[in-house]
């Protein structure tokens, strides 16, 4: 008898399409503001490219980390969080400023924090 296959698995999928294509728009969407954002806050191509590394950073430490998250806790966890911790910096750019640093540098140490524990834990 052959097994019937997880009713969810094509909404599933579907959904995890949407955050990939919907994280791809928002990285693009970067670039296309970048003249604006550089005029409004006095960049000049250096400290720009700084901050499109820093992006690249961030982007490329949080792949390694929530892969390796992935094997240890499962993908089903690991994307619940990673929904809903991106949601939440998602609305917190509305919010860029002196507040957005202060998250910024809040998140960086949370961070730190979190990955030596993961590493003690280990």
């Amino acid at each position: 008898m052959v097994k019937s296959h997880n009713k969810f698995r094509y909404q599933i999928f579907f959904l995890v399409l949407v955050v990939a294509l919907i994280n791809y728009i928002d990285r693009g969407a970067l670039s296309y503001a970048g003249s604006q954002v550089m005029g409004e806050f006095g960049f000049n191509n250096q400290d720009w490219g700084k901050i499109l590394g820093y992006f690249g950073y961030g982007y490329m430490f949080g792949a390694l980390i929530g892969g390796a998250l992935g094997d240890y806790w499962g993908p089903k966890k690991v994307w619940l969080i990673a929904g809903i911790a991106w949601s939440i910096f998602e609305v917190g750019t509305a919010f860029a400023g002196e507040i957005g640093m202060m998250f910024f540098w809040w998140f960086c140490f949370s961070r730190l924090c979190n990955y030596a524990c993961i590493i003690w834990l280990l």
